[in-house]
């Protein structure tokens, strides 16, 4: 089995502001950057050292929390978070994302 490092896409502080405005339990907080890495609920549980179900009794009542149905709306309500944080500390609107193509031209 391969080990690959995995990395937040958030730094430290841009995920303190998301886990304090989204008013995240400690464990909520875990199984959310957990599901943030694309694990699955298998590899959350090795992780954190809980049952299968246990992960998904919080990702269940993650959903109810913010009214939504599966994990990838969970993501996207992080994701809108933080953009919605950086909006706010750049006071310069929505921020913008820029993608290089594979010919080194910006999307």
């Amino acid at each position: 089995m391969a080990v690959t490092t995995q990395k937040s896409f958030l730094s430290d502080r841009e995920w303190l502001q998301v886990r304090q405005g989204l008013g995240l339990s400690p464990r909520q907080a875990e199984i959310v950057r957990h599901l943030l890495l694309g694990e699955s609920d298998k590899q959350i549980a090795k992780e954190l050292q809980i049952s299968i179900p246990t992960v998904r009794t919080h990702l269940g009542r993650l959903f109810q929390k913010f009214d939504l149905s599966d994990r990838v709306e969970l993501i996207l309500h992080i994701f809108n978070r933080v953009r919605e944080n950086d909006a706010k500390s750049s006071n310069a609107g929505p921020s913008t994302f820029r993608c290089e193509t594979g010919d080194g031209e910006e999307v």
